[in-house]
């Protein structure tokens, strides 16, 4: 399979020069340490398809426990016993409730992708990767953002909130807020504020019902 058939429409916004010197990077490391494991590192754009995009939520880095980053920033696997932090709080602003399904598959067949800011970690380790995925992430949320389409990209953290100035922001939206695990340290809700807001814009400028 070539890069184009794998990334399909995505095609269309990677740069891949700036994919392979990332990719060149994380092949000198153990990747059997890495989060997540190397062929669900863009398990994301595989679920969400390109055409369909009407949201980007950037998050930090994958989850540094062994096992538990899916490739879907955020996400856990269905069939796990106990939720991550920060997706327990996510879920909880976005749903109402901590309920499942927790792999965040039915948000990317809406049309949200849900990305870290770096696309990968090593195991107990975090943020060591964002120098290698930055410019090729900056170069994707910049690409994305000049389409001619409405786009909401919703900045959770200040990793996040620091790729702000790649956005083209004529006629996307931008919102913000803390990233969840600083909920989740300090035991408060998580406002839903970015959420309602996301379903307005969606409502008035796509004619179409987000289902968190």
């Amino acid at each position: 399979m070539t890069e184009i058939e794998y990334f399909c429409n995505w095609s269309k916004v990677i740069d891949f020069n700036l994919l392979h010197k990332a990719l060149d990077e994380i092949k000198r490391l153990n990747i059997k340490d890495l989060c997540p494991s190397y062929k669900n590192i863009f398990k994301a754009f595989n679920l969400c398809d390109y055409n369909n995009l009407k949201v980007i939520l950037l998050g930090q880095d994958p989850y540094s426990q062994r096992g538990v980053s899916t490739g879907v920033a955020f996400a856990n696997n269905n069939d796990v016993k106990c939720i991550s932090p920060s997706l327990k709080v996510l879920l909880k602003s976005a749903r109402g409730e901590e309920k499942a399904p927790y792999d965040l598959v039915d948000w990317c067949n809406q049309g949200i992708l849900p990305l870290n800011a770096s696309l990968t970690t090593m195991v107990g380790k975090t943020g060591i990767h964002s120098w290698i995925w930055r410019p090729f992430v900056s170069s994707l949320l910049h690409k994305v953002s000049i389409s001619d389409r409405a786009l909401v990209f919703i900045l959770l953290g200040n990793d996040a909130q620091s790729f702000e100035n790649v956005i083209y922001k004529e006629g996307n939206f931008i919102l913000k807020e803390k990233h969840p695990s600083w909920y989740a340290r300090n035991n408060v809700d998580m406002p839903d504020k970015v959420f309602r807001e996301t379903e307005t814009i969606l409502k008035d400028y796509r004619n179409f019902e987000l289902i968190w």
